[in-house]
């Protein structure tokens, strides 16, 4: 942690950092990697073009890449286990008819498979990331907490 706090300015906290680099494992999580479980599932289902299906499973890989990358950023342990309790949590909330994701409850099954495959690991966010792309992932996050800052100051 303490080499975390090394690289960033004096104005941003290492928990500044934490925090967003979560709400980033939220965002890339529930708001784009299911989205894009679900599309990549659609297309299979109705046996779109083979190159279609693959730019689905590539833009999922990716965004399965980006919330790995930023579950490592805000020190998320075991963020499999962290995602599949999310998944969990919001299958609940909207069997209670309370989802707060544009997805549920139209596509729960699609959710439900995606719990699945994460508990048996078939998709898994990875703890083995490269730390020059951490560091790139870091400097973005840097950038983009700036810019929120700048945005911030914009509306006082």
């Amino acid at each position: 942690m303490t080499e975390q706090a090394d690289h960033q300015p004096d104005s941003i906290t290492a928990t500044q950092v934490r925090d967003f680099a979560r709400a980033r494992f939220y965002n890339y999580t529930l708001r784009q990697l299911v989205p894009r479980y679900i599309e990549l599932r659609e297309a299979e289902r109705r046996d779109l073009p083979r190159d279609t299906q693959n730019t689905l499973a590539t833009n999922l890989r990716e965004c399965i890449a980006d919330a790995s990358a930023y579950a490592a950023i805000g020190q998320i342990p075991d963020s499999n286990s962290v995602l599949s309790k999310l998944l969990q949590h919001i299958l609940e909330q909207s069997n209670q008819g309370k989802s707060s994701t544009p997805y549920l409850p139209k596509h729960s099954e699609h959710v439900e498979a995606l719990l699945n495959d994460i508990n048996r690991g078939i998709i898994a966010l990875t703890s083995e990331l490269d730390a020059r792309e951490l560091d790139r992932y870091r400097e973005l996050l840097l950038q983009d907490i700036r810019t929120f800052e700048f945005l911030s100051n914009l509306m006082d």
